[in-house]
């Protein structure tokens, strides 16, 4: 291999995944692009025994280095494999992710064509166990996703970067001091907030295609929403001028800041009421579903998707009035701006809504 330019450094965190991270390694062996000038860095993070054996049994028709850390979190997993990555280009991938035979080689051509890029790949969807009206929306909401990022007016944001499947120069990600690892959900976006900041490039390659292996189900879904609840009032109080350019809290409460205001105060003060309020929810999300009606369904999981997001904020400070300073400037600015302009990255000037 010492013969080749190592051209790209494909990074994977992983945590007790084995049999998706060994799926996601044998497609890697199967790249259109030349395997003397990609490397494969897989961190496992708090991983057990067995995880590392199964990882160090494979044997890759590439080079494949391998580092355990103890339990630190994805961001810092993905720090440590940039720290070891010797290609010009990071291409971070999920452990999850089964890529499709030209998904590096897309990559690398995308970085040809134009520099200072942040390359985001297309992730199609592959259900394992969800079925019903979860598995259905869950397929509708990764589309929307990309969808949007399909057209060339598309308005790029910090939310656009999803850590699954991106890609961009060792130099830019190092400049910008790479992923903080203090944020243990959405560091992805945190991340795209400094990349933005420095007058990064964001493209969306289609052709850079993996397959998700989604895993995750209703349960899950819920945690996720609490964690990114936490997370919005960590990024926000990181960049308070966030605040006054996009409004975060909208997709949830469909505009209507007084709900937000009553929900937060409510779930602040009466924290089992309000966990007893979201298990009804829970009922009747089954009930919906039961009588087959979608909509009713779809509403009532916006509903709980608004109290787990709300109730990560609420449990991630001691403070009410902070978050009703959040609250409260989040009203101002929807309704003097409808929707808010993005910092456009090259297509034609419209608005953005998430």
């Amino acid at each position: 291999m010492s013969g080749a330019e190592m051209i790209i450094s494909v990074i994977i965190p992983t945590h007790n995944r084995e049999e998706a991270l060994l799926q996601a390694l044998k497609s890697l062996s199967v790249q259109s692009f030349s395997k003397l000038q990609f490397e494969v860095i897989v961190v496992a993070d708090g991983c057990t025994k067995n995880t590392i054996e199964v990882i160090r049994s494979f044997k890759a028709p590439y080079k494949l280095q391998i580092f355990e850390q103890e339990a630190s979190g994805a961001a810092a997993a993905r720090n440590r494999g940039a720290a070891h990555a010797i290609g010009s280009v990071l291409l971070f991938l999920d452990d999850d992710i089964t890529a499709s035979p030209q998904l590096v080689e897309s990559h690398v051509n995308a970085h040809q064509r134009a520099e200072n890029q942040v390359v985001i790949g297309y992730l199609s969807t592959v259900l394992k166990n969800q079925k019903g009206f979860f598995g259905r929306k869950l397929i509708m909401w990764w589309e929307e996703i990309f969808d949007a990022m399909k057209h060339k007016s598309h308005l790029f944001s910090y939310r656009n970067l999803l850590s699954g499947n991106f890609s961009l120069s060792a130099q830019l990600f190092n400049s910008v001091g790479g992923f903080d690892a203090s944020f243990k959900c959405q560091e992805d976006y945190e991340l795209g907030v400094r990349l933005i900041e420095a007058d990064a490039q964001f493209a969306f390659e289609p052709e850079a295609m993996g397959y998700h292996n989604e895993i995750t189900d209703l349960n899950r879904w819920l945690n996720r929403k609490y964690s990114e609840g936490k997370a919005a009032v960590q990024l926000y109080q990181k960049y308070p001028h966030l605040i006054d350019s996009i409004p975060v809290i909208k997709e949830f409460v469909d505009g209507i800041p007084p709900f937000y205001q009553r929900a937060l105060q409510f779930i602040y003060k009466r924290k089992l009421l309000a966990e007893r309020e979201a298990f009804i929810y829970n009922y009747a999300l089954r009930v919906a579903e039961w009588l087959h009606m979608f909509q009713l369904w779809e509403k009532l999981l916006g509903r709980q998707q608004t109290y787990w997001y709300l109730r990560g904020m609420v449990d991630s400070v001691n403070d009410l009035n902070i978050l009703m300073n959040i609250s409260k400037r989040t009203a101002s600015i929807q309704n003097k701006f409808p929707s808010i302009k993005e910092k456009d990255f090259g297509g034609e000037s419209k608005t953005f809504t998430h």
